[in-house]
């Protein structure tokens, strides 16, 4: 017979075999936990690349329908039926298994492009834009000097409440004025003169169409001009006085649009702009031979993605260039689109 003290020895042993082993069971057990779980995440977050790599490839697939669109239709040798199209806009959706894909075509012809700061005129054609927009008289000089500064190459402020380098390295956040072309109309908030309400009602205004070579394709397209963008049209005329003549002009336009610039200045309501003297409309008061023609230079894609569990933006433009399509700009985010002009009537900056 074992002795007592035996007996308790042997049952102290397996309380002990047994807490080891249940401590055992519950590490393995939480090990097992967090491998699950990472393997679930990894999982996850390969299916997730996997989407955005389709999603990718989606928009891809938008970029090369939109550049063969534009090569057939667009870039033809029949200005009048791309125009007629251009005026209506052209979309097209895309059903996808998972989702779906809108790709939106306009005419980005229609803005006033920053590049023309580097012309001799430039300053003055943005002073005449921004007071058509609302602006006070030195308010716009000073914002069209500011603009100015910032793109020419030389480090002399302009008179007109200009800055250079020197008023951009006392900020909080210093940097140097660009000194070349802008290349996104974003680079306006670098300018610290506009409130984000006035840069979202110059948004649909602008643009950044840096010259190719020695074009520097910048003008508007009179005939796919919408009522909303006669400030533009106004613009080009030399003053703020011509807010109505614009309008009228966009109202009274051919149904097949003007054919060149002489059908454009023969057009009536610039016979009644003359008035009594009977002089006619003085095109020499103009910033016509600039910034107006008759054809689309550039062409904007706006896509809109919805695939599973993602929303993507993307915006393409692209250059027309003696019948040659080439992409000019690529954009992706929430603003990666072109906003609709603003109605002068309604909103004021």
């Amino acid at each position: 017979m074992r002795p007592f003290f035996a007996r308790q020895t042997d049952k102290k042993d397996e309380g002990a075999v047994l807490l080891t082993t249940l401590l055992i069971m519950t590490t393995m057990a939480i090990l097992a936990v967090v491998m699950v779980e990472d393997i679930l995440l990894a999982v996850k977050r390969t299916a997730q690349i996997e989407i955005a790599a389709q999603a990718d490839s989606y928009l891809l697939g938008a970029d090369d329908y939109a550049q063969s669109y534009l090569e057939t239709a667009v870039a033809a040798d029949n200005p009048a039926a791309a125009n007629a199209q251009l005026r209506e806009g052209v979309s097209a959706n895309f059903p996808l298994e998972g989702g779906l894909m809108r790709v939106d075509i306009r005419d980005s012809s229609n803005c006033l492009s920053l590049s023309l700061l580097n012309e001799t005129d430039g300053a003055q054609i943005f002073t005449t834009f921004f007071e058509i927009l609302g602006w006070q008289d030195r308010d716009a000089q000073a914002l069209s000097a500011r603009l100015k500064d910032w793109s020419d190459e030389d480090e002399i402020p302009s008179p007109q409440s200009g800055g250079e380098d020197f008023l951009y390295l006392g900020l909080n956040r210093p940097h140097r004025t660009a000194n070349t072309f802008f290349e996104s109309v974003y680079e306006l908030r670098a300018l610290d003169i506009l409130e984000e309400r006035e840069f979202q009602f110059l948004r649909p205004f602008i643009c950044a169409h840096a010259p190719s070579g020695e074009e520097h394709l910048t003008q508007l397209n009179l005939n796919t001009l919408s009522l909303l963008q006669a400030p533009l049209l106004a613009t080009a005329l030399g003053s703020a006085d011509h807010i109505e003549l614009a309008q009228e002009l966009i109202a009274s336009r051919p149904v097949a649009g003007w054919t060149d610039m002489d059908e454009f200045w023969a057009a009536p309501p610039f016979e009644a702009e003359s008035g009594e003297d009977n002089e006619g409309f003085d095109q020499n008061d103009t910033f016509a031979d600039l910034l107006l023609g008759v054809e689309a230079n550039h062409i904007w894609v706006d896509v809109t993605l919805g695939f599973l569990t993602l929303e993507k933006r993307a915006a393409l433009e692209y250059r027309i260039s003696d019948g040659a399509i080439e992409k000019s700009y690529r954009y992706f985010g929430d603003e990666a689109h072109w906003p609709r002009p603003i109605n002068l009537l309604e909103v004021e900056p």
